[in-house]
C-alpha cells in the first residue's frame, strides 16, 4: 500500500479541517533530479524488447597493381544485443486519510475519489517527477535481478544502468580503461589528468562531438581547475567546460555519476537507450475499488553501447 502521511501536519495544525483559504500553493515541494543522463544517448522507441544490432569490421583493400587478378580484403560481422527490462509504478491508496486535518482542501465530495484534486497532485506533483528522479539516480548504477513474488523491488534492481555496461565490456576484454589515478581534490591538478585523458581517446576521434561524463563535483572541479592554470578569468573566456586544444570535447556533469570518480565519453550515437511504450513515463492509469484509488504505469528500458570500444573510461569505479 502506498503510504500518505499527513501525521506531522495533524499535530501540527489539529485533527480537524478549517477552510483558511490554503490551497497548493501552500504546498512546497522538494527538490528532485531530472533525467538530465539521457542527453548522453540517442534516444530509441522500440517496439521489440531486444534490440539486434551488427558491427563490422574492415580489412586493407589497396594494394599495388599486377596484371594477376589477386583479391584481399574483407568484412567480419559480429552481433550486438540490447535488451529491454519491463519497470512499472503502481500505488494504491486510500485518499480519505487526509479528512479531518489541514490538507482536506485537497478532497472532495463527490464520491468516485479518482476526481479528487489530490489525486491530480499526486500524479502530477508527486509520479511525473518521481519517476524522472528515480531513472537519474539509477541509471548509472543499476543492476537487473528477478524480483521478489510479490514484493516491490527497488528501482536499483529494474534494469541494468551505464557502470555494468562498461565494467562487463572490461572484464570480457572488448574493452579498456585509461589510467589517470584517482582524482585530485587540486582543481588544477585534475583539469591536467582529464587533458591526460582525453590525449588518450585514439586520435581518430579527437574531432568526434563527445562529452567527458562525470559527477557535477567533478565538472565544477575541472572548470576552476581550467580556470586556474590557463589564467583564464577574461570575460571572453566563456567556454570553460571545453578541453585545451580539444574544441569537440567538452566536461558534462550529472547527477547519476553523484558521488563517484569514474568518467567516461563515448559518441552520441554509439550509446542507445531504448524505450518500448516510452511514452508511457508520463501517462498513468487511475482506477478506484470502493474507496481506493489505484494509479499504475509501466513501459521497458534499455541501455546499450553499440561498440563497447569506443567507451573510454577511467580506471575508477571498477566493481
Amino acid at each position: 500500500m502506498t503510504t500518505i502521511t499527513p501525521d506531522a501536519v495533524v499535530a501540527a495544525f489539529g485533527a480537524y479541517y478549517i477552510d483558511q483559504g490554503q490551497n497548493e500553493s501552500n504546498i512546497h515541494d522538494t527538490l528532485r533530479e531530472q533525467f538530465n543522463s539521457m542527453n548522453i544517448f540517442t534516444v530509441i522507441e522500440s517496439d521489440d524488447t531486444v534490440l539486434r544490432h551488427a558491427n563490422v569490421q574492415y580489412t586493407e583493400a589497396l594494394q599495388a597493381f599486377q596484371t594477376a587478378f589477386t583479391p584481399k580484403g574483407g568484412v567480419t560481422f559480429s552481433p550486438k544485443a540490447i535488451p529491454l527490462f519491463n519497470v512499472k509504478i503502481d500505488q494504491q491508496f486510500y485518499p480519505d486519510v487526509l479528512k479531518n486535518s489541514w490538507l482536506a482542501f485537497m478532497l472532495s465530495e463527490n464520491v468516485d475519489r479518482t476526481t479528487w484534486p489530490f489525486v491530480r497532485w499526486f500524479i502530477e506533483r508527486y509520479l511525473m517527477g518521481q519517476i524522472m528522479h528515480d531513472m537519474e539516480k539509477n541509471v548509472y548504477g543499476a543492476i537487473a535481478a528477478a524480483p521478489t513474488a510479490g514484493t516491490a523491488s527497488s528501482a536499483a534492481t529494474s534494469f541494468d544502468g551505464m557502470k555494468k555496461l562498461i565494467n562487463d565490456a572490461i572484464t570480457a576484454g572488448t574493452n579498456g580503461v585509461i589510467t589517470i589515478g584517482a582524482p585530485s581534490t587540486t582543481p588544477a591538478t585534475w583539469c591536467g589528468q582529464i587533458e591526460t585523458f582525453t590525449q588518450a581517446i585514439p586520435e581518430l576521434y579527437w574531432n568526434t562531438p563527445m562529452s567527458l561524463n562525470m559527477s557535477r563535483t567533478l565538472a565544477l572541479r575541472y572548470k576552476q581547475g581550467r580556470r586556474t592554470k590557463y589564467n583564464a578569468y577574461f570575460p571572453q573566456e566563456s567556454n570553460l567546460k571545453n578541453i585545451e586544444d580539444f574544441d569537440q570535447i567538452e566536461t558534462a556533469g550529472f547527477g547519476s555519476l553523484s558521488g563517484k570518480t569514474k568518467i567516461f565519453a563515448t559518441p552520441k550515437m554509439n550509446a542507445i537507450m531504448a524505450f518500448k511504450g516510452g511514452g508511457n513515463k508520463q501517462i498513468v492509469q487511475v482506477e478506484k475499488v470502493d474507496r481506493q484509488v489505484k494509479i499504475y504505469t509501466d513501459f521497458w528500458i534499455g541501455l546499450g553501447f553499440i561498440q563497447d570500444n569506443l567507451v573510454f573510461t577511467n580506471d575508477q569505479d571498477l566493481s
